[in-house]
């Protein structure tokens, strides 16, 4: 294979893995203090014990009945202690820095599935332009009764194909799940207008690419009569 056709494996395997998870339902951005949780909520006490009553003497003297039933008792909470003012403002310091970061790396991820999606547009481009050559060949050798040997390679272009168009099936469906939140809330709202459009290039380009397959695969049959033209 070619690099691009690697290419084109790469980046349907990519799609296909639902990478996308990770990048479309990453987390709300907000505040998490679990990294400071020692200095921040160090006058914390434990919301409660558990205990479990053991067996009562009637119970124990029947061995046919069942075990008893597990009873957890909750102690009340005991009152947090009120932050120092210290404490408040590291607070606020962290949940700045944490909404930051998150929204920076969210932006990140969003961008990567943007620029596979650009890649893919042109994989894809490449991918009809190759399909009509291979289809230029053929009606040229047929034109000139020269044998052309159509073998291991041109089956490879076209599981090459239909595996870009299947890619691009799964990749549609599964985006408008997730942006009319059937699959959970998306958060890709900001580029979402961009996302389609390249999805419905997508749509175009694998439309065009099945049409030319189509006709690869007539005239690899030999299914057509009189002049190629």
């Amino acid at each position: 294979m070619s690099s691009r056709d690697l290419d084109l494996v790469a980046v349907c395997s990519f799609l296909n893995e639902r990478s996308l998870d990770e990048i479309i339902q990453y987390g709300a951005i907000g505040a998490t203090s679990d990294r400071w949780a020692h200095l921040l909520d160090d006058n914390d006490e434990m919301t409660g014990e558990s205990s479990v009553t053991g067996t009562t003497s009637d119970e124990a003297s029947d061995s046919e009945d069942p075990p008893p039933a597990m009873v957890i008792r909750q102690y009340p909470k005991k009152p947090k202690k009120p932050k120092t003012e210290l404490q408040r403002k590291l607070q606020q310091v962290y949940d700045k820095k944490s909404r930051i970061n998150k929204r920076a790396r969210h932006n990140a991820l969003g961008g990567s599935f943007v620029l596979v999606l650009q890649e893919f547009v042109g994989l894809m481009q490449f991918r009809i332009v190759t399909t009509e050559r291979d289809i230029g060949l053929l009606c040229l050798a047929k034109k000139n009764g020269v044998f052309m040997p159509t073998g291991e390679n041109t089956q490879l272009q076209l599981e090459l194909n239909q595996g870009a168009l299947e890619c691009i099936k799964v990749t549609v469906e599964d985006w408008k799940k997730r942006k009319n939140g059937e699959t959970g809330k998306c958060f890709l709202k900001h580029i979402s207008t961009e996302i389609q459009h390249l999805l419905d290039n997508l749509l175009m380009l694998g439309e065009q690419l099945r049409v030319a397959m189509e006709e690869l695969r007539w005239r690899l049959e030999g299914n057509s009569t009189g002049v190629w033209v």
